[in-house]
């Protein structure tokens, strides 16, 4: 049975889910007994496939690096923590701050937990995906 790499046999036809499949069988099969007509076509469409699946594999690679970034944060530094209720579905959710504090860090736990303490004393654990360091801004003279 004749078949290009990437196709999928299926009861005696091959389903094509490339760009190169695709351009030579438009309506998404192709029958086993059906001869390639024009191999060099086939050939660039594939060069073009390769390249193509190269950059998407390099850019879900630089994805993932930047991504998988651990957050840390210094004890005692001063955070803002994301506010839980801004993505709920309020009517009035524009215009909240995205984010409350600041808080002081008191304590590093595991797992890129934090101990955090409010300016009137609260004490809470929260983790480092909803913290943001907190800059204070600059007074206009």
């Amino acid at each position: 049975m004749f078949a290009l790499p990437g196709m999928y046999l299926i009861s005696g036809a091959m389903l094509c889910h490339s760009s190169i499949h695709r351009a030579i069988c438009p309506d998404g099969f192709c029958f086993s007994n059906t001869p390639v007509k024009n191999v060099k076509i086939v050939e660039e469409f594939r060069k073009i496939e390769v390249e193509e699946l190269k950059r998407i594999r390099n850019q879900l690679e630089k994805e993932k690096r930047e991504s998988t970034g651990n957050r840390t944060f210094e004890l005692f530094s001063l955070i803002l923590l994301l506010r839980g209720d801004i993505r709920k579905r309020n009517n009035n959710q524009k215009t909240k701050p995205r984010y409350k504090g600041p808080f002081k860090i008191i304590e590093l736990i595991d797992n890129n937990l934090y101990k955090v303490e409010s300016e009137k004393g609260k004490k809470q654990i929260v983790h480092a995906s909803r913290m943001v360091r907190f800059i204070k801004r600059a007074h206009l003279a």
